[in-house]
């Protein structure tokens, strides 16, 4: 019997990828944001229940400056969903607690704080070239009250529980920035592509994005 026998969701996801946890070596994420999972996992996360080739992160964590491979990291991330949490929403919570507290520094805050959602916007598409490799993060729109991007990937590398988890990390520094009221909405996903809005103040939404209408690239 597999472990992933006990971990269905997680089973699901690496099936759809080429090679497994092995697809894609060239789609990396830094361990800053592995180490997010690792230095606040969940307390009712029982590390023994899961397969070795997930738990390999957990029991040597990496710097993080260390590139890992984003396919492991995922995966990690949904057996954490499976094994500690009863719902998505528990588990984004979770994530988005995590992220908070990484990106919690007296510093980071103070910048941030100082920091307008245009100018996050504008760049989202570096700061996502900062700490991933092998996937492209493209400003498609750029409105007064929200902003549209573009996630490329790999096929089925970005699943929808990947992509809920990264606009649950695309909301973290709007929430510490000038944004009233934020909001991030997964408007489309397909194998290849996502496409996210991010909404500067949902309490002010009164328009529908045009995407690619923009004054950003099309």
């Amino acid at each position: 019997m597999s472990p992933l026998d006990a971990l269905p969701r997680t089973r699901e996801y690496l099936a759809t990828l080429p090679d497994g946890l092995d697809s894609y070596p060239d789609a990396q994420v830094k361990g800053s944001l592995g180490r997010a999972a690792l230095d606040y996992r969940p307390a009712d996360l029982d590390i023994t229940r899961l397969p070795e080739e997930l738990r390999w992160m957990l029991e040597h964590p990496p710097t993080p400056n260390q590139w890992v491979p984003e396919t492991r990291l995922l995966a990690l991330m949904h057996a954490v969903r499976e094994l500690a949490f009863d719902d998505d929403a528990g588990f984004l919570d979770w994530v988005s607690d995590a992220l908070s507290e990484l990106f919690g520094n007296p510093m980071y805050r103070m910048l941030m704080a100082m920091a307008s959602p245009h100018m996050l916007a504008r760049q989202a598409d570096r700061a996502w070239a900062r700490v991933r490799r092998g996937t492209v993060r493209e400003l498609e729109e750029l409105g007064p009250n929200h902003n549209v991007g573009v996630l490329r990937y790999p096929p089925y590398l970005f699943d929808r529980l990947s992509m809920d988890i990264a606009c649950t990390g695309v909301a973290v520094p709007y929430r510490m920035s000038r944004a009233k009221a934020p909001e991030v909405r997964l408007v489309e996903w397909t194998p290849t592509y996502s496409r996210l809005l991010v909404v500067y103040d949902v309490t002010a939404e009164n328009t529908e994005p045009a995407t690619g209408t923009g004054d950003a690239k099309p």
